[in-house]
């Protein structure tokens, strides 16, 4: 093909798929432990999943966006799109967004004790609510 195929399996422990075609896909399973799966096209995409601990996937595509999401932990997500976006919730602690969109967002939400919001645009407002304190 001018390009390259090369596929591995070897029971019980991983398979490896790799296909070469100007750019690439690699693609990568090791039963019980994780999925690696990676696809270059001018770009680029990686995505993992580690069983029983977590998931995280990052797209390249020219800007990035990068997922991850460990099981009973956490989601973290972040989309830089030339500004950026990210947000994060820990489970049974805290949630935290922020949006850069030329000026800034920032949003955090910490579950049973508080709220916490930032607008910076140009100037700045900020406002704060921590449950049963105050306003």
């Amino acid at each position: 093909m001018g390009t390259s195929i090369s596929y591995t399996h070897l029971m019980g422990t991983s398979i490896s798929y790799t296909h070469l075609r100007g750019r690439g896909i690699s693609y990568t399973h090791l039963r019980g432990r994780g999925i690696s799966y990676t696809h270059l096209m001018g770009t680029s995409i990686s995505y993992t999943h580690l069983m029983g601990t977590g998931i995280s996937y990052t797209h390249h595509m020219g800007t990035g966006i990068s997922y991850t999401h460990l099981m009973g932990r956490g989601i973290s997500y972040t989309h830089h799109m030339g500004r950026g976006i990210s947000y994060t919730h820990l489970m049974g602690t805290s949630i935290s967004y922020t949006h850069l969109m030329g000026t800034g967002i920032s949003y955090t939400h910490h579950m049973g004790r508080g709220i916490s919001y930032t607008h910076h645009m140009g100037t700045g407002i900020s406002y704060t609510h921590l449950r049963g304190t105050g306003l």
